[in-house]
Formats: C-alpha cells, sequence, structure tokens
C-alpha cells in the first residue's frame, strides 16, 4: 500500500470475494454467493439452471464492456465475470461498446450490469465524480442526501483527520449501498514473483482498478496481544491515575507504532501510538462517583497487518469530599440597645477559601435574630450579615453557622454576642391588685388591732 494511500484507506469495508481453487485446474468457490441468492429468493424453479426472481419470472441481465479489439486483458475479465454470473445460474449476455460510447451508454443507465476501466487519480476527491447526486461520471445515477453530505464534507475540509474521516465515511456508504463491486485483478509479473496470494498486494503493480488504494489488504502480520496496567489503581474524583499499555505480536515482541485508545463507559477519554517497546502511557482522570466505585479502564489495539487487540483493567473511584472548616467572627462583643454586630463567616478547606459555599445561621436565645439567615459564600469563602437583638434584661446570644458544599463534608462554627437592656424605666413588681394606698391602710390597720388586744389584757 503506498505512502500516499494510508490517509485514506478504510479497512472495515465489506469485501466481495470469488474464491478460486489454484490446482489442478482453477474452479470457482461460489458456495457463500450462492446462499445469498437463494436467501433473496432467487430460485432456479423449473429447473433449468437459470434462476427467476422472487416472484417466479424470468430474470436476465445484460453485462456492458468493451470489445476484444481494445484490450484482450478487460475482455478477458469481462468474459470472466460473465462465467462466474452463468456458474451462479445467473442469465447474462455480455454486449460490447466501443470504449468511446462506453460513457454515453453508462450515462444514459441502458444497462444492467458494466464491467469496466474507469480512470482515476490518487486524490480521493474523484468519488464526487462517480458518486454524487451531480457527479459528472455518476453512471449508477447515485442520489443519495447522506452520500453528499459526507462527499461534500471530504471535498472542503483542510484538515486532514476530518477529510479521512468524511472519505472513510463515502467508502463505507458506497460498499453498502452495492453501487460498484471492484473487480481486483494481478498482473501476471505479480503472479510469478509471489506465487500465491495471503493477502493483498502491499505494493503498486498489482492491481488495475480505481479502487486500489481502497480496497487493497495487506498481508496479514498476525494478532496483536494487550495488556493494560493502571498505577495507582485507586484515584479521587477528578484526581489522574497512568494507564500504561503494552503491545506485542503472537510471539511477544513489541509492536511499536500500533494505535491505542483508552475508554470508560462508552467514551474515549486517550489514545495515542506505542513507542520502540511498544509502550503507551496515558493520564486517565477519575471520573465522577457518589461513592466507593469499581470503573473498568478498556483499550483497544490495532495497527494495519494485524488483528486487533483488547484489554481491560480495573480501579476504585471514590468521591473526592474533603472537609469544612467553618469560623463565625462578630464585629463586636457586646452590642448596646438598638445597635447591631456585623457576623462574618469564613469557609474554607485544607486552608484554602471555599467559594459558593451555603451557609446556614442560627441564632440560640430569645430576641435575637439575623438580616440574612442563609447565603452563599463570595470568592474569599466569606458569608456576611448582620445580626439585632431587642431585650429587657442584658441577654447573650449563640450565632452558630453550617456550611455545605459539593465534594465536602459539612462544618459548622459558632460565635458569642451580648446584647444590652433596652433603654426606659424598670417597674417594681409587686402583687396584682394592691397598690401603695391600700398597703399602708393594712398595716395601720394591724397596729391599731395589736393595741385593742393589750389592753383587753391589761383589764383582766
Amino acid at each position: 500500500m503506498i505512502n500516499e494511500a494510508v490517509p485514506w484507506f478504510n479497512p472495515n469495508l465489506p469485501i466481495y470475494q470469488v474464491v478460486t481453487t489454484e490446482y489442478p485446474a482453477p474452479t470457482y468457490l461460489l458456495t457463500d454467493e450462492n446462499q445469498r441468492l437463494d436467501s433473496a429468493g432467487y430460485l432456479d424453479r423449473n429447473g433449468d439452471g437459470i434462476r427467476e426472481k422472487p416472484d417466479g419470472s424470468p430474470l436476465s441481465l445484460v453485462a456492458v464492456g468493451i470489445p476484444v479489439a481494445e484490450s484482450s486483458r478487460i475482455f478477458t475479465i469481462q468474459a470472466s465475470t460473465v462465467d462466474v454470473f452463468s456458474r451462479l445460474g445467473l442469465a447474462v449476455s455480455l454486449e460490447s461498446v466501443p470504449s468511446a460510447s462506453l460513457p454515453a451508454r453508462l450515462a444514459s443507465g441502458n444497462f444492467d450490469v458494466f464491467i469496466a476501466s474507469l480512470p482515476t487519480e490518487l486524490d480521493p476527491g474523484f468519488l464526487s465524480d462517480y458518486f454524487g447526486s451531480t457527479g459528472t461520471k455518476n453512471y449508477v445515477h447515485v442520489v443519495d442526501s447522506a452520500l453528499d453530505t459526507s462527499l461534500q464534507s471530504a471535498n472542503v475540509a483542510l484538515a486532514t483527520a476530518t477529510r479521512q474521516s468524511a472519505v472513510m465515511s463515502v467508502q463505507d456508504q458506497v460498499m453498502t449501498g452495492g453501487y460498484f463491486v471492484p473487480l481486483i485483478h494481478f498482473n501476471a509479473i505479480e503472479a510469478t514473483v509471489r506465487g500465491s496470494f495471503a493477502g493483498w498486494v502491499n505494493m503498486p503493480g498489482g492491481v488495475n482498478n480505481f479502487w486500489t488504494y481502497q480496497k487493497v489488504h495487506v498481508t496479514s502480520v498476525g494478532s496483536l496481544a494487550a495488556t493494560l496496567t493502571l498505577v495507582p489503581t485507586s484515584v479521587k474524583t477528578g484526581a489522574t491515575t497512568t494507564a500504561i499499555a503494552k503491545v506485542t505480536d503472537a510471539e511477544g515482541v513489541p509492536v511499536s507504532g500500533a494505535s491505542v485508545s483508552f475508554w470508560i463507559g462508552g467514551s474515549q477519554v486517550a489514545s495515542g501510538t506505542t513507542d520502540a517497546t511498544g509502550t503507551l502511557s496515558a493520564p486517565i482522570t477519575g471520573p465522577s462517583a457518589e461513592g466507593p466505585t469499581d470503573v473498568q479502564v478498556t483499550i483497544q489495539a490495532s495497527k494495519l497487518g494485524y488483528a486487533g487487540a483488547t484489554a481491560s483493567a480495573w480501579m476504585t473511584v471514590a468521591p473526592d469530599v474533603r472537609a469544612l472548616a467553618v469560623a463565625v467572627a462578630s464585629s463586636a462583643v457586646t452590642i448596646a440597645p438598638g445597635s447591631s454586630a456585623t457576623i462574618t463567616v469564613t469557609v474554607t478547606s485544607g486552608g484554602s477559601a471555599v467559594s459558593g459555599a451555603t451557609v446556614s445561621l442560627e441564632v440560640i436565645g430569645l430576641g435575637g435574630k439575623v438580616a440574612a439567615a442563609s447565603g452563599a459564600t463570595d470568592a474569599q469563602g466569606k458569608f456576611t450579615t448582620t445580626f439585632t437583638a431587642d431585650v429587657g434584661p442584658r441577654t447573650q446570644f449563640r450565632v452558630v453557622a453550617t456550611a455545605t458544599a459539593t465534594g465536602h463534608s459539612d462544618g459548622t462554627g459558632s460565635t458569642t454576642v451580648i446584647a444590652e437592656q433596652r433603654v426606659g424605666t424598670v417597674e417594681p413588681r409587686v402583687t396584682a391588685g394592691l397598690d401603695t394606698t391600700t398597703i399602708i391602710v393594712a398595716v395601720l390597720a394591724l397596729v391599731v388591732i395589736g393595741a385593742i388586744a393589750a389592753m383587753m389584757g391589761r383589764k383582766k
């Protein structure tokens, strides 16, 4: 596979391949193809060896190609293709059309199958010509808005990665739609040099159609093996652990240049390629968790020519809970009647201010209150309100603050404020219904009664 083709190569395209035997004489092994036609309802219902349509009506196809006089090699491919069709029980006739007239014939749509060598360039921009709704060589009359969108994206994208993704999407849509089924033909010189093919050619010269660099497959080297190590295996939410991927071949030899992606819960969190030792390290951030949670990290390793590999490892993620420290201060220890004190609540964690913490205040004692019983801390971790009190006798109050914040355990703090007696004369407390005059009269009456009692005693 030539270097210029690598960015546009899609290894996931479906392969339509007719298997042949090489010795003692080439024969076609068409089991898979026959099963596909059978399952689609194209059956030989009258035993003449020719398949009919699913509704039982006759089926015959016209294959259009160029005359043998123009190219015996291409004509041979055409004839071999029609022969494969006939072995599948399909009635297909080959009609030769001069190459000069072939584009017009194809553009007219007057054909069932065409077999031709279509010129193109290495750059995948040619895809728009063949598969765009308004393409000048859209011989198969493709009209697909999704395909047009992908083609437009591929043509206008400046970033290689963006264009690569769009081109691969086009390839997948074209092959899935079955608009073209590329015929891969090897030169005789390739067959002589290589003898037999374990895979597709990996150099120019052996493939004779425009799909070369999109469909070429390198000879399989084997399978990859992968391992994943996490250091450490326990982290807090938002903290990082180091994920170490090791990629080797089936013999345990390190594989450099392998693409490795790291995944957590279906989302890719990191990627890269292995170094000369087959190793790739990446920082992995612990996801959010309500409590201690086991999280699986998975890697996918791939490299052209190898079967891919996956590996997983587990780490324990704990929520990042830190204690809140709450300090409560009053601008005055004692406040006079009618005056107020400023209450400042400062919330910190580990010595650092915590902004956005929710503060709730409670006043213990009758007659005292704060202007704002709750609120949030500012950038300096502070919340401020005003304390006032209206009392008769001198009273001591306690102001208690409770702070809460996400990712932290709650914290409390308090301060004391004394409120002086309010201004005004305090009346003496007496028994209800007895005023001063009444009390004086009662005392005089007792004196008189005592004197009378003494005189009566002396007379006796």
